[in-house]
Parts: structure tokens; sequence; C-alpha cells
């Protein structure tokens, strides 16, 4: 019975230590756009914007290229109104900046 109790305290020990150390989601556009300003300043590598999505559990592509410019789409889901898709902006491997479409729920 011990043994059983131990095993099934050190499982809720673990759950409860996961859940802590995972980022919560953002629920809205300004709390995105706040993360992004804190933690993706100007001049970021596009290997630290893809690190800081997938630390976030943001669903992306790879980086594309368009002209001189690098494009790479972040979507960011279960936003208050369905998704918030982010298109980040490189010139030589440095953002410079992002815009953001709304895509409402069931898209």
């Amino acid at each position: 019975m011990a043994k059983v109790l131990l095993t099934a305290l050190l499982a809720l020990l673990a759950c409860q230590a996961q859940a802590q150390a995972a980022p919560s989601p953002p629920a809205t556009r300004e709390q995105v756009e706040q993360l992004l300003s804190r933690e993706l300043p100007s001049g970021s590598s596009a290997a630290t914007v893809m690190k800081f999505l997938d630390g976030h559990g943001v669903e992306h592509g790879s980086p594309g290229q368009s002209g001189a410019t690098v494009l790479l789409l972040g979507s960011f889901r279960n936003i208050a109104r369905g998704t918030l898709q982010v298109r980040f902006s490189f010139l030589q491997d440095r953002l410079i900046g992002y815009s953001f479409t709304e895509l409402p729920a069931g898209r």
C-alpha cells in the first residue's frame, strides 16, 4: 500500500513540475504583442525566433526567402477569437519586424 501511495505521489509531483515549467500561452493579441516585444527585440536572429516559437508551442514553418527579406510564419492558436498568425521579417538573419493576421475560430 505504501509503495502505491509513494508512486502516486511521485507521479503527481512530476505532473505539477511539468505544468509549472510550461509557459502559459497568451490569450489575446495584446498579450502576444507584449510577449514578442519583451522576448524578441529587433535584431534577434532567426534561430532565436524559432527557439522562442518552439519553446512556446507555437506552430511555424521554416524561414523562406521573399526578395531580400526572409519570412517566417508562426500561428498562435486558441487566442480569444481564433488564431493569430505572426509574420516575422528578417534581413541578413536579423529580425526587422513582424505583422499580424487574425483568423477567426474554425480556420
